[in-house]
């Protein structure tokens, strides 16, 4: 295994350490695209202290919201999921490699509302998914790309949205 240079938290002399996994139960979501399945997201904490880890993800975005909140700030955010549609079965993909893949559409559908009906399917199961899980779609659409696509998710809170985020790529 490599370690990652210039990281006090994972070195040959420090190790990985261990940490221990504080649930937030604020984030509680049902993922409707897998049955009877529930996610619910952690802080993490140093093992031997229990301090908050201070580069861990979600405590570096709460520092930056408590210091907009000690000035009056409220910081709100919102996203786009981008992606590639291939017409081949992701099993197909990769056992060639991820060579020779062949985009759903050939050509940019950036704004070309009527192109994206081929992939509607698949954009619908997406969206009702996500909507099942409490995240509010705005729309779905091509991009630049050959067999790019977009997802537009509503605005919220900046910790929500960055959840929302990692709910939206356990699809």
């Amino acid at each position: 295994m490599e370690t990652v240079d210039g990281y006090e938290s994972t070195s040959w002399s420090a190790g990985y350490g261990d940490y221990v996994m504080r649930p937030d139960l604020d984030t509680l979501c049902v993922l409707p695209w897998l049955e009877g399945t529930a996610l619910v997201l952690c802080d993490l904490l140093d093992h031997h202290t229990h301090e908050l880890v201070p580069h861990a993800p979600r405590t570096v975005l709460k520092q930056q919201l408590k210091r907009a909140a000690d000035l009056g700030l409220a910081m709100m955010a919102a996203t786009e999921l981008e992606f590639f549609v291939f017409r081949e079965t992701f099993e197909t993909i990769r056992d060639a490699e991820y060579h020779a893949m062949t985009p759903i559409s050939p050509y940019n559908e950036d704004y070309h509302i009527f192109q994206t009906t081929k992939e509607e399917s698949l954009m619908r199961q997406i969206r009702n998914g996500l909507h099942g899980a409490g995240i509010i779609v705005e729309n779905t659409k091509g991009e630049a790309d050959a067999g790019q696509a977009e997802i537009n998710v509503h605005y919220a809170d900046a910790l929500r949205m960055g959840d929302v985020m990692l709910w939206s790529k356990m699809r």
